[in-house]
């Protein structure tokens, strides 16, 4: 008992006082809530006053010239319920809603991000990084020509046990050209680590599958194989940045499979726009999101193709990423092409099923499309217009519907054997995959009507090697897709 005296004397002291000065003064120091009330233009300021009173709040500021109060509402009070009482109010209240916060946007501490990441706030990434998304559980297959197994800003996202090599047949896609490292940091490079650049997400599962040489080429058979082990392995987007001018019934199984198994497949639209404008495969298969490029400007790079497949347009030159040091250009540098293009939108695709893994690919499609940034252009190279990451999630993070694609970026139809085809607009939600297989049934067919003989080709190289000047596909008298130096 002596030891329990002091206590008993310390918890004596605090009620005395409790007793004496009452318990008005500490329940005044809790922190109230506080709304905005817009009012109507016609709207009685005085009377409006009288109302919020009434409500059991008071008003403790009018931000003039505007009819809008700032409202205190006492800590106990319920704060929905007194916006409901104010909103009832139609005849002079337009909104009372709980005041917000602004903050500043998230922008990562990696050094080369400000001087040179341009593309990722053209797309509106440091909007949309403030809305925390996070992609560490989807699964991105990137096939190319390897990664940089060993890349310190590329390491903690790559799936190393499950990476491949279809050219040596090997578990080991390690990059000997660098366009496949570049692709990869677009899309997952380790952001806000201090280290180098960053990617579109920041913690995301990259799966690196080696289906091109070191000089970027490599055979329809290889990428066949690249694609169902991609799919097979559950990656939820396959990242497809090279091109063909030759049409392979076999890549186009693989594509169906893969779209058949739920991935969203998203290839480079090519880089002849300024010469043949050639088709390219497989970014003008049925369902694939072909992606064109543009520059600071949001001009439409020359070299990217204006083809009705196109679905988005995305930053494709002078692009910041990780590289191989092994290709002599050190661990960082700039790249442009369409193929530099499509892994922002496999990203941004990434971000989003990572926010809301209920979506579909048929979703994913329609969602960065109809959030696109509208174009004052009829050019075809713009698709639906110019990726906006940071719209795309907004939308999604709220579960808004995404709009059809056609009422945003016109009919998609597809060119083929040097001819139009009919236009056919595109399906979604759930006969998305049912009508993208039968436009490609009634393609192979007018193809068959309009060709002899369909050869199969090698797959076509990839879009660049170094900067500010992407490299063009070109015929080889054996078939083969070169990429001239």
């Amino acid at each position: 008992m002596v030891l329990l005296r002091p206590a008993l004397a310390l918890v004596a002291l605090v009620l005395s006082l409790f007793l004496l000065f009452g318990a008005v003064p500490a329940i005044a120091l809790m922190p109230e809530a506080t709304i905005l009330v817009t009012l109507k233009l016609d709207a009685n300021v005085d009377a409006a006053q009288q109302v919020v009173t009434a409500s059991g709040a008071h008003v403790i500021d009018r931000l003039r010239p505007l009819k809008v109060l700032r409202v205190a509402v006492p800590a106990d009070t319920d704060v929905q319920q007194v916006c409901e009482l104010l909103q009832a109010r139609t005849d002079m209240v337009r909104a009372a809603e709980p005041e917000g916060e602004q903050v500043a946007q998230v922008a990562p501490n990696d050094p080369l991000y400000r001087a040179f990441q341009w593309n990722l706030r053209r797309i509106g990434m440091e909007q949309a990084w403030d809305l925390r998304p996070s992609a560490a559980d989807v699964i991105v297959a990137v096939l190319d020509t390897g990664v940089d197994l060993t890349h310190p800003d590329l390491r903690p996202n790559l799936m190393l046990e499950l990476g491949y090599d279809f050219l040596t047949d090997t578990p080991r896609p390690q990059d000997d050209e660098s366009h496949g490292t570049a692709v990869a940091g677009i899309i997952g490079a380790v952001g806000n680590n201090r280290d180098g650049v960053t990617g579109i997400s920041w913690r995301v599962k990259l799966l690196p599958i080696k289906a091109l040489n070191a000089q970027g080429r490599g055979p329809d058979s290889a990428m066949v194989k690249a694609i169902l082990y991609a799919a097979d392995n559950g990656a939820q987007v396959i990242n497809i940045s090279s091109t063909g001018t030759r049409y392979s019934a076999a890549l186009e199984t693989a594509v169906e499979y893969a779209q058949d198994k739920g991935a969203l497949v998203v290839a480079a639209a090519g880089n002849t726009g300024d010469g043949d404008n050639a088709v390219n495969y497989p970014a003008a298969f049925g369902g694939v999101l072909a992606v064109s490029a543009i520059d600071d400007h949001d001009q439409l790079a020359a070299f990217s193709q204006r083809q009705q497949y196109v679905a988005l347009a995305a930053p494709g030159v002078d692009v910041a990423s990780t590289a191989w040091s092994g290709a002599g250009r050190g661990m960082y540098a700039s790249q442009s092409g369409t193929s530099i293009a499509a892994p922002h939108v496999s990203g941004a695709a990434a971000l989003l099923w990572g926010l809301r893994p209920d979506m579909t690919a048929a979703q994913i499609f329609d969602t960065l499309r109809s959030s696109a940034d509208h174009v004052n252009s009829t050019d075809l190279g713009f698709g639906a217009g110019i990726l906006n990451v940071a719209r795309a999630v907004s939308s999604a993070r709220l579960g808004i519907p995404p709009r059809a694609a056609d009422t945003v970026g016109g009919p998609l139809s597809v060119r083929l054997a040097g001819r139009a085809s009919d236009t056919v607009r595109p399906a979604h939600g759930a006969q998305f995959a049912r009508d993208a297989r039968r436009e490609r049934r009634d393609a192979q067919r007018r193809i068959r009507d309009h060709r002899q003989h369909r050869p199969a080709g090698v797959r076509g190289a990839i879009d660049v090697l170094r900067p500010r000047r992407p490299l063009r596909s070109g015929r080889a008298a054996d078939g083969e897709d070169l990429v001239p130096g």
